[in-house]
């Protein structure tokens, strides 16, 4: 009895970690990528191939895929093969801004190649969440707010000594 309770518990616990489908492993699970309202991050995963015969895999975003691309999206993995995609989000080709986020899944998907095999494609589908943060940085508040207010300063110790001028010839 105790065995068994075991290893439903390791199966719970490692579940998150990676995703299994018949024929084709992805790990992590999920993607949560944080992203500049202006730039692009990348994340990469790890597809792996734990079937007897080749197969081709695809890798591709079921929405947004003008702003969330793979590289490799298309290869083949050997019995037993590995492979690390990247994924890359441009935010500019996003219709979120700051502040929000955009969600989608990412499908990797696999079919064997061998012409003896049951040709039945498999596939995983990993949860991605992008936030959108601002590039501006609260911490630059105080000195634009300091060059400011110098900037004010000069301009009236500058009229205030012209205004002097001006009255005293």
């Amino acid at each position: 009895m105790k065995p068994k309770i075991i290893l439903v518990l390791m199966a719970l616990i490692s579940s998150p970690l990676t995703a299994f489908a018949a024929g084709i492993q992805v790990s992590p699970s999920s993607l949560e990528i944080t992203i500049s309202d202006r730039g692009s991050a990348t994340k990469d995963i790890a597809v792996a191939n734990p079937t007897a015969d080749v197969q081709l895999f695809e890798v591709y975003a079921d929405d947004l895929s003008n702003a969330i691309k793979a590289n490799p999206s298309s290869f083949t993995l050997e019995a037993g093969g590995r492979r690390t995609v990247t994924i890359t989000v441009d935010s500019g080709k996003l219709d979120e801004k700051d502040g929000q986020t955009a969600a989608t899944n990412l499908s990797v998907v696999s079919k064997p190649l061998s012409e003896n095999a049951m040709n039945v494609g498999t596939g995983v589908k990993l949860p991605i969440t992008i936030n959108i943060k601002s590039v501006d940085s609260p911490a630059l508040l105080p000195y634009q707010l300091a060059i400011a207010l110098a900037a004010l300063v000069a301009i009236a110790a500058l009229s205030a000594y012209w205004y002097y001028r001006r009255t005293r010839n």
